[in-house]
């Protein structure tokens, strides 16, 4: 029904353009010169085709498209226009985005300490980048600040105890599944049981789209000379997402997917003369 009414709308816009411009073409001295003189239809006819023509031949071709061509992108851009228009201020379009989680049973507390450092090598083709993570306390946070330094952006996180997100400074969009690449919450609950899903919902209008995420245990394996566990994470249409999450501390040792983060800093030895 809203595409319906939305097609109509457009179709009432296109047609007062049309008429708009009929209007313009019968008050133009051209066109009053004719209509005031008794002229023979075929020559009126002749004249009216020469005006249409002269109009057609003002519209200014795009770069290596033809006139014709490009008359045709001028009609469609302005008919977008026109429909965007009339549902913005008639039929505004209300969207809605959630996150459905199932529940975890987190297995330890979170376990990032005040004065912690790590720092991740990100590799994407032939370009690799370093992100770091201090931690540090806060009177303002109940458990502990997690700041995130990149080459373009420096972001605080302030986790609670038990390992949720509690707020973002400077104000920012809460990260995926109240995460970082440093740590999310699923990260506490890891054992050879694991299984756990998400699904991220968008509604706007008539369209809806859901992202659902499945995270399952797949091994146990020394990684760095640390025993780690190894999730699979699996979105639709996407290469899998595979993290090996350190027993102990629970951050990861090194994600790969299309692109790899691999933990080369941190509080504890690493040893990385066998890498993934």
């Amino acid at each position: 029904m809203d595409t319906i009414t939305a097609l109509i709308g457009i179709a009432c816009i296109a047609l007062a353009l049309i008429l708009y411009l009929m209007w313009r073409a019968a008050s133009s001295k051209e066109w009053q010169a004719i209509s005031s003189k008794a002229i023979p239809p075929k020559q009126q006819a002749k004249s009216l085709k020469e005006q249409l023509i002269g109009l057609y031949m003002k519209i200014p071709p795009l770069p290596f498209i033809g006139r014709l061509a490009s008359a045709v992108i001028y009609a469609f851009i302005l008919a977008y226009l026109a429909g965007f228009l009339f549902l913005l201020f008639f039929y505004p379009i209300r969207s809605e985005i959630s996150l459905q989680e199932e529940p975890l049973s987190p297995k330890t507390p979170l376990l990032l300490l005040p004065g912690e450092k790590y720092v991740y090598e990100v590799s994407y083709e032939d370009q690799k980048i370093n992100i770091s993570y201090e931690i540090s306390s806060s009177p303002s946070c109940s458990g502990v600040v997690v700041t995130e330094q990149s080459q373009e952006s420096r972001i605080s996180y302030c986790f609670s105890k038990d390992g949720q997100l509690e707020e973002i400074a400077p104000a920012s969009s809460s990260p995926a599944i109240h995460s970082i690449l440093l740590y999310s919450p699923w990260m506490l609950s890891v054992d050879e049981n694991f299984s756990w899903s998400s699904n991220f919902s968008l509604n706007a209008g008539s369209i809806k789209l859901d992202i659902p995420m499945r995270f399952e245990y797949a091994s146990s394996d020394l990684v760095a000379g640390r025993k780690a566990y190894t999730v699979k994470v699996s979105v639709p249409g996407s290469v899998p997402l595979v993290f090996q999450i350190d027993a102990q501390k629970r951050v990861p040792l090194f994600i790969y997917s299309d692109f790899s983060a691999r933990l080369v800093q941190a509080p504890f030895e690493l040893s990385w003369e066998q890498a993934p």
